[in-house]
């Protein structure tokens, strides 16, 4: 049976559509907590941009980081957090899910014990990832709206 859980590494998040999901590159200077968002493709990035995440097994969860810097929900929406500590909302420990019966190396990712977790409303570019409740299609074995499942495959850097 192949392994269900994901182990700390370096991997690409896409949405069910193939749409690359990360910080884009061009951000204000604030300090600020910065949008996830649905890459636009074809846009060539500056050197030492990558939508490379860090995920980070803890506890029965993940830490999810993107560019260094750890990710949390502010208004039912994906940021990723530049000030630690006081500065800031704490690291969310997300659940992920692996969903074998709709693909390889596809998954949910949920805050853990809310029935919350990442959607792609219209997985349009520059779209910023949100956080709603989760709907799970009555069938066996469970069957989620491709708008709750994104693919997490490892980034070969």
């Amino acid at each position: 049976m192949a392994n269900l859980t994901l182990e700390s590494g370096k991997y690409f998040i896409s949405s069910f559509a193939d749409t690359r999901v990360g910080r884009f590159w061009a951000e204000d200077f604030s300090m600020g907590p910065k949008p996830v968002v649905f890459l636009p493709e074809g846009l060539q990035a500056p050197d030492g941009f990558s939508p490379v995440w860090e995920i980070e097994k803890k506890d029965g969860g993940y830490i999810l980081k993107i560019g260094g810097n750890h990710t949390a929900v502010i208004d039912d929406k994906v940021f990723a957090i530049l000030l630690e500590g006081d500065a800031g909302p704490p690291a969310v420990e997300w659940v992920i899910v692996r969903r074998p019966e709709q693909g390889p190396d596809v998954y949910s990712i949920e805050v853990r014990d809310t029935g919350r977790g990442w959607v792609a409303l219209g997985n349009i570019p520059m779209t910023q990832v949100a956080v709603h409740p989760h709907i799970v299609l009555a069938s066996f074995p469970p069957q989620f709206p491709l708008g709750q499942l994104f693919k997490i495959t490892p980034a070969n850097e």
